[in-house]
């Protein structure tokens, strides 16, 4: 039911909880929860002032663990329930009350229990988490599409905003920002029989057996058995379950998927290649004639799109790829960031020589 070291567990993430919060960004995040500049004392995480008491001699323990919560529970988002021991001591457990009801048990009404709720920081950012995610969801979309038009596939790839400009570097670079911080979370039920019990769920497969399950419909807890023996249709394998039928929606036309996804390293090869390519098809056209003047300008330009072309190439989603009912074609995003970059390079060459560029 909760881990034989819980208590110590549970003590220190309340004090790294406090200390978290003194030392937060006074920005607010776009997303995640956080300790505003005055505290938490207040903070929405917490839907009650009530908390479980917490006794002296637990406060040892404190010290004595909170040396290591960073470490124990950096890749921590939510406090596993694997353990079968049951933690008897009811005032050992920091928290606070999570609703107003009380629960009584299914098997055994005369113990009634309440629902607590812990919550800490970590320190740890999960942007970049979240962010591989979200590309990877991304290229599922647009690979598995069968309901989004063409238009709508384009906005899913690269969101990149970095862009050439002939004349000035590399725009669309931003400040680096953590918008979503990790917190630990755990609930767990403080009953009459002086005993806690971790909260089960459907959602999720748990080799705690002493987990109790909310029937929110008469406020009482049930043991995953007897859950499942009075909601079985909650434990029907999504397997087994029908599929949904896939003409509810007609499907665009023409139908489209994109694939075969590039990636930064990738793009930064393409780049060099094309860049070695142009400058040696133009020192092999102009032979002896080119001057010490514009073959310096030559070197300058090669150091300089290459750098700038490095930045350019870093991409997050963006197929190689396009197929349109059957009929497979260069993704023309693709084939628009190879020739702009193209286009560049050319552009800083001809410089060289007093040419100009028909491009804008």
């Amino acid at each position: 039911m909760f881990y034989k070291h819980w208590k110590k567990l549970a003590l220190s993430l309340t004090t790294f909880f406090w200390t978290s919060c003194t030392s937060e960004n006074a920005t607010q995040p776009l997303y995640g929860v956080y300790c505003p500049p005055e505290g938490c004392a207040d903070s929405e995480i917490s839907s009650s002032s009530e908390a479980a008491p917490i006794s002296s001699s637990s406060n040892e323990s404190i010290a004595a663990s909170s040396s290591s919560i960073v470490e124990s529970s950096s890749s921590v988002k939510e406090t596993p329930s694997s353990s079968s021991i049951r933690t008897t001591s009811s005032s050992s457990l920091p928290g606070n009350r999570a609703n107003d009801k009380v629960y009584q048990m299914a098997k055994d009404p005369s113990i009634s229990c309440e629902l607590y709720q812990i919550f800490a920081s970590t320190g740890k950012c999960l942007d970049d988490e979240d962010r591989r995610e979200w590309n990877e969801m991304r290229k599922k979309m647009l690979e598995e599409n069968q309901t989004r038009t063409l238009a709508e596939l384009d906005s899913l790839e690269d969101e990149n905003d970095l862009r050439i400009e002939y004349d000035e570097p590399l725009y669309g670079v931003r400040a680096y920002s953590c918008t979503h911080h990790e917190i630990i979370t755990h609930q767990y039920f403080n009953c009459s029989n002086n005993e806690q019990y971790n909260v089960g769920s459907v959602y999720r497969d748990s080799n705690d057996v002493d987990a109790l399950f909310i029937d929110d419909t008469e406020n009482k807890l049930y043991t995953k058995k007897e859950f499942q023996a009075k909601y079985p249709e909650k434990y029907i394998s999504s397997s087994s379950k029908e599929p949904e039928s896939s003409n509810s929606v007609p499907p665009p036309s023409p139908l489209c998927q994109k694939t075969d996804f590039t990636s930064t390293e990738e793009m930064q090869k393409v780049f060099d290649k094309q860049i070695t390519n142009l400058i040696d098809s133009v020192k092999t056209a102009k032979g002896d004639s080119l001057s010490k003047e514009q073959s310096n300008c030559i070197s300058n330009a090669d150091y300089r799109t290459r750098n700038y072309s490095d930045r350019y190439a870093s991409t997050a989603v963006l197929a190689k790829k396009q197929i349109c009912d059957g009929d497979t074609i260069v993704n023309p995003r693709y084939q628009e960031k190879l020739d702009i970059q193209k286009n560049y390079v050319q552009k800083s060459i001809d410089r060289c020589f007093g040419a100009k560029s028909n491009e804008p």
